[in-house]
């Protein structure tokens, strides 16, 4: 089901940027729902799954609708890794951390594309301009659609994705230690088939070298003690 929703939120983002500005004419300034979506995403999951899903999306973009080939890619990039940074960060939690990760991620990006035009031999004597009446109010739109985003993912992928981690720390303090004396190879065996049935970890130490720390459910392991 959460598969579903993220695929569906960038099909549809990916529809708007290219497809629904296209047909309505784009205004002065518009928001990249693309990239605040990849942004308020890499905040709540981590980097690496959303930068290599952004790193495809910007790729067909860049190949069947912009010039510059790798432009919108390298942005998406730069909105995961940006988002990426602040995954499981207690205060990640405001929306202010996706909606600003998506403004600068933009902004970046526009100026990416006019260094680009310079080197090719543009002119940038209408920058301020140009950063006033567009960058700006755009990247604003951009990480208010990022913020919203964020409240609606939140909603539906708060088990999945955001503070996932919580799960694990409630683990940690209800762990439970037990002191257990193998007498034969069979009790092993029987030991390490009733941890691999567990879906927590099991660390099992040797009383005579604490430091040596053993995987509950590697037979292998176990049969070294």
């Amino acid at each position: 089901m959460r598969k579903y929703v993220i695929a569906i939120a960038l099909a549809a983002a990916f529809y708007i940027d290219t497809v629904l500005f296209g047909v309505c004419g784009s205004p002065v300034f518009w928001p990249n729902t693309v990239l605040a979506v990849i942004a308020a995403l890499s905040v709540m999951g981590g980097a690496a799954p959303f930068a290599a899903v952004g790193i495809g999306i910007g790729f067909v973009i860049d190949v069947v609708y912009n010039k510059y080939i790798g432009l919108t890619s390298l942005s998406l990039l730069i909105a995961a890794l940006a988002g990426g940074a602040f995954y499981n960060k207690f205060y990640a939690d405001n929306v202010i951390v996706p909606a600003g990760v998506a403004a600068v991620a933009y902004t970046v990006k526009e100026h990416i594309l006019l260094f680009t035009l310079l080197i090719s031999g543009g002119n940038l004597s209408s920058y301020f301009m140009l950063l006033l009446t567009h960058i700006l109010p755009s990247a604003v739109l951009t990480g208010g659609f990022a913020a919203l985003a964020h409240v609606v993912f939140k909603k539906v992928l708060f088990k999945s994705l955001w503070h996932r981690d919580i799960d694990r720390q409630m683990e940690v303090k209800n762990m439970v230690e037990k002191k257990v004396k193998f007498m034969s190879a069979g009790q092993i065996m029987t030991f390490c088939n009733t941890c691999q049935k567990l879906k927590s970890d099991v660390d099992v130490t040797d009383m005579a070298n604490r430091n040596y720390i053993i995987d509950g459910k590697s037979l292998m392991g176990l049969m070294s003690i």
